[in-house]
């Protein structure tokens, strides 16, 4: 699974996948919200929520291995075996002795372009409105671990991570560790292998939807507004602001449908015919939750929630 192509170095990393920002193109181009010019302007999917090297892999010098170890352990619970697994294969991967700097420009990005692959014959369905493929086992997990890599793995999460190291509990790391300056080393060896724990992040969060598939609430979302879903640099949002829970989920699909995970059978239902009211709701969640623009199918949608989105940024 985690073996590399012998290619040229990729440069563009999407951290939004860009055949799902493609449901938003009208004549080859989406809308999108440009931040320092705080207008809207339009682009193809292929040239925005990009970053130039993004799940670059860095050289795992000897030392760290026990604290990335030890990072592993905190944020895996009752998965560390599998997402050690997973570390020491790609710890494997960075050994090889030829083309070295290939595999650490690629090989990220080459598996979220499998998890990508995998949806190629899902999301065409789902944007047209037929949910019954997810009936399909294999296509129903391979949306949920799409929608757990997606939700884990933008630049708004390791930016978001990265402002709040100063908040981890600093002695349950581990017990072992009571000196500041084992601390600090642990934290700088988290931003700097940030490639493989937000990627541990998506494992976790993929195999927490699956998990709890047969008790949590699946709603898929019909638009029959005369207004358009809109996504964002951040497209799996939280529900908390409207459902008390933080652990359910609205993810839009396309202009014309979405899909709510709800963690708790007592939770606020939603309805899956959404109005114009549900549609605006759930627009505003999209803004509010972005990172630095959010997407739209006109430039019309895009004006309508800038003051919204100047107003949470």
């Amino acid at each position: 699974m985690l073996e590399s192509k012998k290619l040229v170095p990729k440069k563009n990393h999407h951290f939004v996948w860009r055949r799902y920002l493609e449901n938003w193109q009208v004549d080859n181009k989406l809308a999108y919200f440009a931040t320092k010019k705080h207008i809207a302007a339009t682009e193809t999917a292929l040239g925005v929520a990009k970053q130039d090297f993004f799940y670059k892999l860095e050289h795992i010098e000897n030392y760290e291995d026990l604290y990335i170890k030890i990072i592993l352990k905190f944020i895996s619970d009752s998965n560390y075996e599998i997402n050690l697994h997973y570390y020491n294969s790609f710890k494997a991967a960075l050994k090889q002795s030829d083309s070295v700097n290939n595999w650490k420009i690629n090989l990220l990005e080459n598996y979220h372009s499998k998890i990508e692959g995998k949806m190629l014959k899902v999301l065409p369905q789902l944007s047209n409105g037929d949910f019954n493929i997810l009936e399909n086992s294999d296509y129903f997990k391979d949306f949920m671990n799409f929608l757990g890599h997606q939700a884990t793995r933008t630049k708004d999460l390791k930016d978001s991570s990265f402002s709040k190291l100063n908040l981890w509990p600093r002695f349950s790391l581990n017990e072992n560790f009571r000196d500041e300056k084992d601390i600090d080393i642990l934290l700088s060896v988290f931003r700097k292998h940030w490639w493989f724990f937000s990627f541990v992040f998506g494992q976790n969060y993929a195999l927490n939807l699956l998990t709890n598939c047969n008790i949590d609430i699946h709603i898929p979302l019909i638009n029959s507004s005369d207004i358009s879903f809109i996504t964002s640099d951040s497209p799996v949002v939280s529900l908390k602001s409207i459902t008390g829970n933080g652990k359910d989920l609205y993810f839009p699909i396309s202009p014309k449908f979405g899909y709510v995970i709800l963690r708790d059978i007592n939770t606020k239902f939603f309805n899956e015919l959404c109005t114009t009211e549900d549609v605006k709701l759930f627009n505003s969640l999209i803004v509010q939750n972005s990172h630095q623009t959010y997407f739209a199918d006109s430039e019309s949608s895009i004006n309508e929630y800038k003051k919204l989105f100047m107003k949470t940024h």
